[in-house]
């Protein structure tokens, strides 16, 4: 069996982790930013970029730490791509 189905499995897998780790990592890079700055969240496309979820219905501070966090998953994300 040829190697060239694998290789094309693995590229493709890898291109769709790096798109979704810049897609989702690059406004989660932004976000806790804009929060920290303006005070409030950054709407993206007409939509809050987080907040009101249950964290924040329970009271637990993440506008800052939170999306950072995110960030941080994305960038191991993009990482596994590259190594893919």
């Amino acid at each position: 069996m040829s190697g060239r189905p694998r290789t094309a499995r693995l590229r493709t897998a890898a291109v769709c982790a790096a798109v979704c780790g810049l897609g989702f990592g690059l406004p989660a890079v932004y976000a806790p930013w804009y929060f920290a700055a303006h005070g409030r969240v950054w709407v993206f496309a007409g939509f809050p970029t987080y907040g009101e979820g249950p964290f924040a219905a329970i009271g637990i501070p993440t506008s800052v730490p939170l999306p950072t966090a995110f960030a941080g998953v994305c960038a191991a994300e993009v990482g596994m791509a590259v190594l893919l």
